[in-house]
């Protein structure tokens, strides 16, 4: 047997490279494929979330509109009876206030009436000593 000449040996080495560079691309290729199918995969994994999530989201908007309207409805309820209930404590302080009056127009009177009554005495006393 001869021995191969360099060309020989060259266009030996490059037909190995370019199986080696054919079995490269196979298998970055059937990697490729692999990783797009995951990722189309995993992006439907996302986009169904998303839509569930939307929902849930959407649903959880509607209780808190609910319950910010029932607490609305409560507060403007418990907001006209404390207006009511002051309303009434204003009647009350109100009339309270002209019992005051009443009241201390009376204890002037009577307190006039008894200086009065002390003058009228304390003259009688001085004035006329003689007759009770």
């Amino acid at each position: 047997m001869s021995e191969p000449t360099s060309q020989e040996l060259r266009d030996l080495i490059q037909s190995l490279f370019n199986q080696l560079d054919w079995k490269i691309d196979e298998r970055f290729n059937t990697l490729d494929k692999k990783i797009d199918t995951q990722f189309n995969a995993l992006d439907k994994k996302i986009d169904a979330l998303e839509k569930k999530v939307d929902v849930q989201f959407a649903e959880l908007k509607g209780e808190i509109r609910a319950s910010e309207e029932k607490l609305r409805g409560e507060i403007n309820t418990s907001e006209q009876r404390v207006m009511g209930e002051i309303k009434r404590l204003d009647e009350r302080f109100a009339s309270l206030d002209k019992r005051l009056a009443n009241e201390e127009v009376i204890s002037r009177s009577a307190f006039g009436a008894i200086i009065a009554g002390i003058v009228v005495a304390l003259a009688k006393y001085l004035f006329f000593p003689g007759q009770l």
